[in-house]
């Protein structure tokens, strides 16, 4: 079992169309593509961090949680059992989270069914300790 964190460019995304927007196979022009290029340059700005990063086609792989570049999206997957390392990968994601975000990503828990579209609304999320093994709840706390 794993926990997932997707990370799309469609900004007019909502609960109630953003699972069958990710079910859906998208193509070069569609709303939300997300380009070679800037795979290419989210992929070089992950490994100029501190995060010790191996490289795998579409995939980057850390200790505790991997990075994989789809055409829709951008998803961050661990498993559960990490919780003895919630620590390391919360501060790890942060990092990812903050590149994320800057480069206009907004994030999609398909766990919660939450939406949030900016760091600031992890600062202001009344649910964030439901999330999964309290990552985003410690994500909030660093981003303060």
């Amino acid at each position: 079992m794993a926990y997932h964190l997707y990370f799309v460019k469609n900004k007019n995304l909502t609960l109630k169309n953003i699972d069958l927007f990710l079910e859906t196979p998208i193509k070069v022009g569609d709303n939300g593509f997300i380009e070679k290029e800037i795979h290419d340059l989210l992929i070089d700005k992950m490994l100029a961090t501190e995060i010790d990063f191996s490289k795998s086609a579409n995939k980057l792989l850390a200790s505790t949680f991997e990075v994989a570049f789809y055409n829709e999206m951008i998803a961050i997957s661990w498993p559960y059992w990490s919780k003895n390392v919630a620590f390391k990968l919360s501060n790890e994601l942060a990092v990812l989270t903050q590149i994320l975000f800057d480069s206009d990503f907004i994030l999609y828990d398909p766990q919660l069914k939450k939406i949030i579209s900016h760091q600031n609304d992890l600062l202001s999320d009344n649910q964030s300790e439901k999330v999964g093994i309290s990552v985003l709840n410690k994500l909030k706390s660093l981003f303060k």
